[in-house]
């Protein structure tokens, strides 16, 4: 949602069925009443299971998993041209382990480690070109150094 700006879309419910007593269904926002924006599980109520999101153009932005209700597992964001552009990991809505972002052409663009929600290892930071441009260490959510070659 980063760099969206509002749109009016319209939200369809399509019911999937029934399980352990709680109602599941998939909703689907459109940008405009046909292509899809997003595609969301829910079952009691909380976004559970997939979540894909789409750029205007079809292509997918982002998508992952929601277990009752908090991010979980790995989600993995794309640029416009299909391209992957980050992949995050989280338990139970917590962010954890490494984080990895590209550009476009595929160089890596950071990597970050995450402990129990906090920034905790060391991160980096490259140029396009795939040149070191800073270095980081973090500790229980706290930047402790910091180095630029």
């Amino acid at each position: 949602f980063l760099a969206m700006r509002w749109r009016p879309f319209v939200l369809a419910f399509l019911v999937a069925g029934q399980s352990s007593g709680c109602a599941e269904d998939v909703r689907v926002f459109t940008f405009d009443g046909v292509r899809p924006w997003q595609e969301i599980e829910w079952r009691g109520g909380l976004r559970h299971g997939g979540f894909r999101e789409y750029w205007e153009s079809g292509g997918l932005r982002r998508e992952g998993q929601y277990v009752d209700g908090r991010l979980d597992g790995e989600w993995r964001e794309f640029h416009p041209g299909g391209q992957l552009a980050a992949l995050r990991l989280y338990r139970a809505g917590v962010r954890r382990g490494t984080w990895l972002e590209w550009y476009e052409d595929g160089q890596k663009r950071s990597a970050a480690t995450w402990l129990d929600g906090d920034k905790d290892g060391s991160v980096t930071f490259w140029a396009q070109a795939g040149s070191v441009v800073e270095r980081q260490r973090w500790e229980g959510g706290t930047r402790v150094e910091v180095s630029r070659p």
